[in-house]
């Protein structure tokens, strides 16, 4: 599923990145997710990294770069959990260069354009990269050339399947499933040696090897329409319920009930935005690097300090939602809002 690439949409863009800074709510770390068990959190790229080394899908030894490493948060992990690798960053800029080439085992940081790159690499990371992508083909196309023989490319974006509200976030233009995964992965002349879609909630984790290309192309270069009318559907059922959901938070704001949202992700940020700004008491966030901060000059709680008799805004499907709520908020006089798809 893609949004239309047309100038207001570039110019949405361009303006979203004027001021962009990285991780901003967690000061600049990377957000981190929830495991099994309370107050056990990872952060994201430490998390595949670990799932990886558990399959036994890397070396003790190699080469890696990280397309759009930001500010180095999956270098430090890898390091990390692999620090017999040399490793690189590349970035469209040279905003974060020191940062990552302070990282212990960064020897390179890149910048402008794949073409300036010679060296050839036994894994690539594509960390929530391609959603960002117009022409993700094209894109890999060039990425796969920098891939040793038996190199591995690893791809994380997200699931809008899982994840309705991945439709809203701005800069996304294009909302994958599995199945045009396999479709883009097909066309290249490449095979998913593994994949998921629960190592990190609500993204989809792959892996893929070119060892074995193909000799022609694959034919199939279309979205087979089984698959196309399927997202269509999803897509608009996604919208309607969004919007059904966003009445919702506009009547129950008007009751002068303290109202407040669960997280500080882009969701959580929609859900303000459908107040204008206003209406909203506190957000809440379990993230201890995000606790205590102020995000739009509201403050960030922690579950425990969530008052009583308050409506909590809970922007994830209902099942995810359902969970969070008896996880933290059961035993509280506390009523929650959360769409219904």
């Amino acid at each position: 599923m893609q949004k239309r690439n047309d100038q207001a949409w570039r110019g949405e863009v361009e303006e979203i990145y004027k001021n962009y800074s990285i991780y901003h709510q967690g000061n600049g770390l990377e957000q981190v997710i929830f495991q099994n068990g309370p107050g056990l959190f990872k952060n994201r790229s430490f998390q595949i990294i670990s799932k990886l080394k558990e399959y036994g899908f890397l070396s003790n030894t190699g080469k890696l770069l990280d397309i759009g490493c930001g500010n180095g948060g999956f270098l430090k992990s890898f390091q990390e959990l692999f620090p017999n690798w040399v490793n690189s960053g590349y970035e469209i800029d040279e905003k974060y260069k020191e940062n990552v080439l302070s990282i212990p085992n960064v020897v390179n940081f890149y910048s402008s354009d794949l073409s300036i790159i010679k060296e050839k690499f036994d894994v690539i990371t594509l960390i929530h990269v391609l959603e960002h992508l117009s022409d993700p083909w094209d894109y890999l196309n060039k990425v796969k050339d920098l891939l040793l023989p038996d190199g591995i490319l690893l791809i994380e974006v997200p699931n809008f399947r899982e994840n309705p509200f991945d439709l809203i976030i701005a800069d996304h233009i294009v909302h994958y499933s599995l199945d045009t995964f396999n479709l883009i992965v097909n066309k290249l002349g490449g095979e998913i040696v593994y994949q998921s879609e629960n190592i990190v909630h609500r993204e989809i984790t792959i892996c893929v090897s070119f060892s074995n290309l193909l000799k022609e192309k694959s034919k199939s270069e279309k979205v087979p329409p089984e698959v196309k009318n399927l997202n269509l559907v999803i897509t608009n059922e996604y919208i309607y319920n969004l919007e059904k959901f966003a009445n919702t938070i506009v009547a129950e704001s008007k009751t002068g009930v303290s109202l407040g949202i669960f997280g500080t992700s882009i969701a959580a940020t929609w859900v303000l935005s459908v107040l204008g700004g206003e209406s909203i008491s506190y957000f809440v966030d379990e993230d201890i690097n995000r606790i205590g901060r102020r995000i739009f000059d509201i403050p960030i709680l922690s579950p425990e300090n969530v008052s009583a008799d308050s409506i909590l805004v809970l922007p994830f499907k209902k099942e995810i939602a359902s969970s969070i709520f008896h996880r933290l908020f059961l035993n509280k006089k506390i009523n929650y809002l959360s769409p219904e798809f």
